[in-house]
């Protein structure tokens, strides 16, 4: 079921979340636990990217929130793509310890294949056309190969299926999220959460779930029960 969870990665988890509520240095934690027990490349990125300190656990779940027909909403197209499009060629998608979904593709912006990727579009589009925001805009880091052209597709693609929004591409995509001050913000990207001014849905999630129930690792899990309130 889940291909990486062993005895082994889940004391690893445990020790890892004790240390970094030590305050102790992230990467220094990260090659001291994964060499502990020799983690793969994988269950090392599940660690730095699905588990966090008690702090930021409360504050990224405290703005975790659903998505709803009268909302503004502002999508981090890369993050949110990526997930779903990893998830459907079998990369290991995970709970993080602070409620939300991600994955250990670190494609880097590399995009999948044209077979996925209309696959992922499709889920997302029928997603949103169901929830039908009152408005859409896609944010596209722009240094990422294709991006105008994958904007422009998507504005098309938004008009046939009259839906309002846009899509639009930014030198950081990052940067131009953290700013929004009005509706609500679509990623799982930890570091535009805990900085954002609005409320934070968890697209990917909820699209996948939607399309496939899926039973991931569940990081949060884990947690609750080693270390109960």
């Amino acid at each position: 079921m889940h291909k990486i969870l062993t005895q082994d990665f889940e004391n690893a988890i445990s020790d890892y979340y004790y240390l970094i509520n030590k305050k102790y240095p992230q990467k220094a934690i990260l090659k001291l636990i994964g060499d502990r027990y020799q983690l793969d490349k994988r269950q090392r990125s599940v660690l730095y990217r699905g588990v966090y300190n008690c702090e930021e656990n409360e504050l990224q779940n405290q703005k975790k929130c659903q998505l709803t027909a009268n909302d503004i909403v502002y999508i981090d197209f890369y993050n949110v793509f990526l997930t779903i499009a990893h998830y459907l060629t079998g990369v290991p998608c995970f709970i993080s310890s602070d409620s939300f979904l991600r994955d250990c593709g670190e494609s880097h912006g590399r995009l999948p294949t044209k077979e996925i990727g209309t696959q992922t579009f499709s889920l997302l589009y029928d997603y949103l056309k169901v929830i039908n925001p009152k408005q859409i805009n896609f944010i596209l880091d722009r240094p990422i190969s294709f991006s105008k052209k994958q904007a422009d597709e998507i504005e098309t693609e938004l008009k046939n299926r009259s839906m309002e929004g846009s899509a639009i591409t930014a030198k950081s995509a990052d940067y131009l999220l953290k700013q929004v001050k009005t509706g609500k913000i679509a990623t799982a990207d930890s570091v535009i959460i805990r900085n954002s001014y609005v409320s934070v849905v968890d697209l990917a999630a909820n699209v996948l779930s939607a399309n496939y129930h899926p039973d991931c690792l569940n990081i949060k899990k884990i947690l609750n029960h080693n270390f109960p309130s």
